[in-house]
């Protein structure tokens, strides 16, 4: 009997402490997805400065398992077991983009960056003009458009007064014919905007608008699917932030709120600002993809010290590859008050080529790598070097879909969109011939020339027949 009050006392204790009420059931629960399903979703989905609500809302049900919470800025959080240390591992959501500041008497829509302060990125200086786009509506729903292209030959300007940077020149063509119709389709005033993207594979690369962006909030789920919260030291918090792109606010937000012990965030290393008095030179990072896991740091060059140093040692104990290279700091330089970083802090990330560009690329075996490495580091364990190496080559294998060129074979599109969307470039015609052919139907029956033109004959001609017309 007392045996049985004992095992009832200590079931309630235990069941009182939602620290471990909570480890326990995440850690046996299924966190849905794959690796590059997740970072394919993430990069497909727009996210910029205060604009984060669909990709939080996507990643939150992820982690509905973990009762992740959300606070007013949009940030996600998810806490893992009590006490002491408190670890906290924060990725960001956003990504560069612009916001409606207006909409012409003939539907286009102006726009302004967001950011409009510090290291600006060169899609938002150079390379947004001709460009597809994404406007989400008033209403939630996101609406296709392009921005205008400039003619060299319609206007009369200085080549400067013509530079792409000028934002009086941009708009935005959504469809609509007079401002009436741009806000009954809820394209408005403060309706966000970024470049249309996908993500696509290239061989064992991954490339896509904001991938440079998004890889951290791909590896924190991925860390959350194979966690085993019982081996969690402490407390560990998983964040997930907005307006990285404006300050890093989300990030202090998180600071002042979590108040860590240790803290990793995980994201793209950044280049610089001008340097004083060199306009044009910046300091950037220079490791190219493959480098395995990188350590950011504002001085590189010397011997790893303090808390980088125990995160390369953790590494270095679980056969990963990590080097250091340069980052510009996480939370740049204001005059306004800002969080204080923990003193045990590091700036982790992999290596990006083309970043902030539609064209940004990364390698999946240096992402594979970082997810290994966030386990092993959680989780305090020790991998042996084949099974480290087996692990790494299932994960950072690109999935098909990736690699594949998409064709819409959906019946509820045009004929006119499905041929669009069927690669042909000149000399290699065969998949847009193909597509046409499909349209025609079975009963139809074309001819190719030897020059590859697609040739359907129609009538008596077509048959052998002279016919007796006039």
């Amino acid at each position: 009997m007392k045996s049985s009050l004992k095992f009832l006392a200590v079931f309630l204790v235990l069941l009182s402490n939602p620290s471990w009420a909570h480890a326990q059931s995440a850690s046996s629960s299924k966190v849905p997805g794959l690796l590059f399903e997740d970072l394919k979703e993430y990069v497909e989905t727009p996210a910029i400065p205060g604009y984060e609500k669909a990709l939080s809302t996507k990643i939150r049900a992820q982690l509905a398992s973990f009762h992740a919470q959300t606070d007013s800025m949009g940030n996600v959080l998810v806490t893992l077991g009590s006490g002491a240390p408190h670890r906290l591992i924060v990725a960001s959501m956003d990504e560069p983009g612009y916001v409606v500041s207006g909409v012409t008497d003939e539907g286009y829509l102006h726009v302004q960056r967001l950011p409009q302060f510090g290291n600006l990125p060169i899609v938002e200086e150079d390379l947004y003009a001709a460009q597809p786009v994404r406007v989400e509506g008033l209403d939630g729903k996101w609406i296709y458009g392009v921005v205008a292209g400039h003619s060299v030959h319609l206007q009369g300007r200085s080549a400067e007064d013509r530079h792409p940077s000028n934002m009086e020149d941009m708009y935005v063509d959504v469809g609509a014919g007079s401002k009436e119709e741009a806000r009954r389709i809820n394209a408005d005033f403060l309706s966000a905007v970024s470049l249309d993207r996908n993500l696509v594979g290239l061989g064992h690369f991954v490339s896509g608008y904001a991938v440079g962006d998004r890889f951290g909030d791909a590896a924190l789920v991925d860390l959350l699917r194979s966690i085993d919260a019982s081996k969690v030291k402490g407390t560990l918090t998983v964040a997930f932030v907005g307006q990285q792109w404006v300050g890093g606010l989300g990030l202090q937000r998180i600071i002042q709120k979590v108040n860590p012990d240790e803290a990793v965030y995980v994201g793209r290393l950044a280049a610089s600002g001008a340097i004083a008095g060199m306009k044009t030179v910046r300091r950037a990072p220079r490791r190219e993809m493959g480098s395995g896991v990188l350590i950011g740091l504002a001085e590189v060059g010397e011997s790893l010290t303090g808390y980088p140093a125990e995160l390369e040692q953790s590494a270095e104990l679980n056969k990963i590859t990590i080097v250091t290279d340069y980052a510009a700091p996480v939370v740049p330089a204001s005059r306004f008050d800002q969080a204080k970083l923990p003193g045990k802090f590091c700036h982790m990330g992999i290596a990006t080529a083309w970043p902030a560009t539609p064209a940004e690329m990364i390698d999946s075996a240096d992402l594979s790598a970082l997810t290994r490495f966030l386990k092993s580091f959680v989780e305090g364990a020790t991998s042996s070097g084949s099974a480290a190496g087996a692990a790494e080559n299932q994960t950072a294998r690109v999935p098909e879909n990736l690699q594949a060129v998409p064709v819409s074979k959906s019946k509820g599109t045009t004929v006119l969109q499905r041929l669009v969307e069927t690669y042909g470039v000149s000399g290699h015609e065969e998949s847009v011939r193909d597509a046409v052919k499909s349209e025609l139907g079975a009963d139809v029956h074309p001819e190719t020339d030897a020059a590859g033109n697609l040739i359907l004959k129609l009538g008596a001609a077509a048959n052998g027949s002279t016919g007796s017309g006039p």
